[in-house]
């Protein structure tokens, strides 16, 4: 004799299955959305890492009246952050392999004066994986510099 309890029904087992596998399709097709969003997230994360870090090498020769040189080594993937009255480095950034820097009009030394002035002014090209491309531009006189997206 089987008894029956009223509102105890359950779910199947097809039931179940199919379930699962709309929500499995769902979540693989927003993960393949997903990718371009971390793509574009690294180039911003990096130009945001290297203005902050742009500005600080500036603040940091006028608060210690010191020249401060910002070197890059494009074929290493990281740039220095380095005083000229003290070897002592203040930054050592690793950046991702797919990010690109060339030097367009300048070398790849920066070099912040004493009163926060750019020695010589010039730009970088920066690509990511030769689709997302930026220029940084320092200008002479105050020691300014901006990132264009081109």
């Amino acid at each position: 004799m089987r008894i029956y309890l009223r509102g105890q029904d359950g779910f199947t087992f097809l039931e179940s299955l199919l379930v699962l596998s709309i929500v499995t399709v769902i979540i693989s097709i927003s993960i393949v959305k997903l990718s371009p969003v971390k793509e574009r997230q690294i180039m911003t994360h990096f130009i945001q890492q290297l203005t902050d870090d742009l500005l600080y090498a500036q603040q940091y020769a006028m608060s210690s009246n010191q020249s401060v040189r910002v070197i890059f080594f494009p074929s290493d993937y990281y740039y220095r952050i380095v005083g000229t009255k003290t070897p002592t480095e203040l930054v050592n950034r690793k950046y991702d392999p797919a990010i690109e820097i060339r030097s367009w009009t300048i070398g790849n030394t920066i070099t912040f004066t004493r009163t926060g002035t750019i020695s010589s002014s010039g730009t970088y090209a920066i690509s990511y994986k030769g689709r997302e491309r930026y220029s940084l531009v320092f200008q002479i006189g105050f020691g300014r510099f901006y990132v264009q997206k081109l």
